[in-house]
This record gives structure tokens, C-alpha cells and sequence, in this order.
């Protein structure tokens, strides 16, 4: 007679299941192993399986012999990058245009295709968002909406990742804002050693990025 399940391995089956629900392992895509689930969930390898097992009986994961668990689906696979940029890019000598002019570079250089979008996508229209490219997104947060709506995986650039569990499909990179203010005071010090006056121009106070930067340089120019 088999054991009573104990209600923390019904748990881990819940979590599992939620896993394989939010969205983030796509169609096609490789699962946990039975290994990954035994050590992130502290239970023995042959409880791991037995779960791994009844849900792929249950249709919810392909087992796959010799190659691993996979989410069911065919998997899509991505075929470039979609740039999403807001119009201020197109200023000359702007921040958003060094910054796409330098991406645009990159991407060359390394022979991956790319398009440019200068809208944001039309949640509503599903074939707007849903090509096979990876989202780059620059000051549209619409479009970080989009992504998150449609489970989409994307970079977000100069910017903070979303709350919640929309940071699960987003990744991002920018710079720390407290370390920035204190860099730009280092570089007009060494510019101007003793400066008489000196003015800090700033966002609205409920800014927390801007207020951030401010504290920064305050920190060095006290």
C-alpha cells in the first residue's frame, strides 16, 4: 500500500502546475528537471519523478526518453530583434539616439537581424507583438504592458524592470540612479575644480529616479 501524500509534496505539485501556467517557459520549451525540482523543492529524487510523471500523464508536460521534459507545443523559435523606441530617438545627438545608433551597430556587427518600430503594439491585434523577434523596448512602457499581456519575453533599456510578476518575463539594464548623480558630480568637479555657483536641474519631487540622481550628487558635492 502506497504512503499517504504529505500535503507539502501536494503543495510542490501546485507550484509545479503554476510553473507551467504563468506563461514563462513557452510552448517547445525545456521544463525542470527531475533533479532541479528535487533540490529547489528539498525532496528526494524519486518524489520529484513521481510528480514530473503524473504531469505528463495529466497532458500538462512531454516527457521525452534520453533528451529531457519539455513544456507540450511546438516551440518558436526567435528570428531577430524588434526595436521599440520611442520617437525622441530620432533627435540627433539625443541620449535614445546614441543609444540606437550604438544597438544598431552592434546588431550588425554581430549579423542579427533586426526591424525598428517607432509605435507601440496593438495589444489587440496579436500579430503586432507576436512575430518570432525579441522585444527591445526603450521608454515605452505601452509596450512593456504589451509584452507582459502577451507573456512575451523582452529587454527594457534605461530602466527599472515592472513589479511583480511581470519581472519574470522582463530583463533589463540601466544604470543605478544614485550612482549616476554621483558620477555627473565627479565629472563637472574634475571640470571645473572650484565652481562659484552651482544649479542641479531635476524631475518632479515624486520622481524617484530623479530624486535618486540628486542625492548622488549630493553626496559628493555636499
Amino acid at each position: 500500500m502506497s504512503r499517504t501524500r504529505t500535503e507539502y509534496v501536494s503543495d510542490v505539485k501546485r507550484q509545479l502546475v503554476a510553473g507551467i501556467k504563468d506563461g514563462h517557459h513557452g510552448p517547445g520549451r525545456r521544463f525542470l528537471s527531475n533533479r532541479a525540482v528535487a533540490r529547489r523543492f528539498d525532496i528526494s529524487y524519486q518524489t520529484a519523478d513521481i510528480l514530473i510523471r503524473e504531469l505528463a500523464q495529466e497532458g500538462m508536460l512531454v516527457r521525452r526518453p534520453a533528451s529531457g521534459t519539455y513544456l507540450p507545443g511546438p516551440r518558436m523559435e526567435q528570428s531577430g530583434v524588434l526595436l521599440i523606441f520611442h520617437p525622441r530617438a530620432k533627435r540627433k545627438n539625443s541620449f535614445g539616439a546614441n543609444l540606437l545608433d550604438k544597438l544598431k551597430a552592434q546588431l550588425n556587427r554581430a549579423r542579427i537581424d533586426w526591424r525598428m518600430s517607432w509605435t507601440c503594439p496593438d495589444v489587440s491585434r496579436k500579430r503586432s507583438i507576436t512575430t518570432c523577434r525579441y522585444l527591445v523596448i526603450w521608454d515605452r512602457p505601452e509596450a512593456v504592458d504589451a509584452a507582459i499581456h502577451l507573456r512575451r519575453t523582452a529587454l527594457l533599456l534605461n530602466d527599472r524592470p515592472p513589479a511583480g510578476a511581470g519581472a519574470t518575463l522582463i530583463d533589463s539594464v540601466s544604470v543605478d540612479d544614485f550612482s549616476g548623480g554621483a558620477h555627473a558630480a565627479q565629472f563637472l568637479t574634475r571640470r571645473t575644480p572650484r565652481p562659484r555657483r552651482l544649479a542641479i536641474l531635476s524631475g518632479p519631487r515624486n520622481d524617484q529616479r530623479s530624486a535618486a540622481r540628486v542625492s548622488g550628487c549630493h553626496l559628493v558635492l555636499r
